[in-house]
């Protein structure tokens, strides 16, 4: 016949590991549970070894042979990669047309700037100061000025008048006066 036991637990809650503590139930006035008997332990079953001696490979059972697939991502990667690459010789390859090209233009560039000096002094040495006087008395009939007054007398068969006005003459006006005079000369 079994026999039950009650157990009394004391007014504060007990939990996790405490509930089995002996120490625990002394301390609030509680009976101990009953120590459970050890049993002794029984060893193991021995099993009977084989009589023939075990292969060097394991068996792999058909479900477990894995086959190596070619994964979708790692395609398209190569794809990208193959690509970046293609592009940067090209970009590579057209760097260097470009910097040959420039160094073609700089020399051209040296070629031309030598020239412009060059055409630069003759344009300078074509106009020589007293060839030019030489020409506009001798072809062109020009005359220098008698005195050291600049005003000349232009002789010409059309029947143009001019009026020099000399400065003095000018009669002097305000600020203000010679902004209106101005407006209304340039609408006659």
């Amino acid at each position: 016949m079994a026999r039950t036991t009650q157990a009394r637990y004391a007014a504060k809650a007990v939990s996790g590991t405490s509930a089995l503590d002996p120490r625990y139930y002394s301390r609030y006035g509680t009976a101990a549970p009953a120590p459970q008997p050890k049993l002794p332990k029984q060893a193991p079953p021995r099993r009977a070894k084989p009589k023939t001696a075990p292969k060097a490979t394991p068996r792999v059972a058909p479900k477990q042979k894995r086959g190596y697939g070619v994964s979708l991502f790692a395609v398209f990667g190569f794809m990208a990669v193959a690509v970046m690459v293609v592009s940067v010789l090209l970009l590579q390859v057209r760097y260097e047309e470009v910097r040959s090209e420039a160094v073609t233009l700089q020399a051209e560039l040296r070629e031309l700037t030598e020239l412009e000096r060059r055409l630069r002094i003759e344009y300078e040495n074509a106009f020589d100061v007293t060839r030019v006087e030489e020409y506009a008395t001798n072809v062109l009939g020009m005359t220098k000025p008698a005195g050291p007054s600049r005003a000349g007398s232009i002789s010409s068969p059309a029947q143009d008048k001019a009026l020099v006005v000399m400065a003095e003459e000018l009669p002097e006006q305000s600020g203000f006066s010679a902004f209106i005079t101005s407006v209304l000369a340039y609408f006659k």
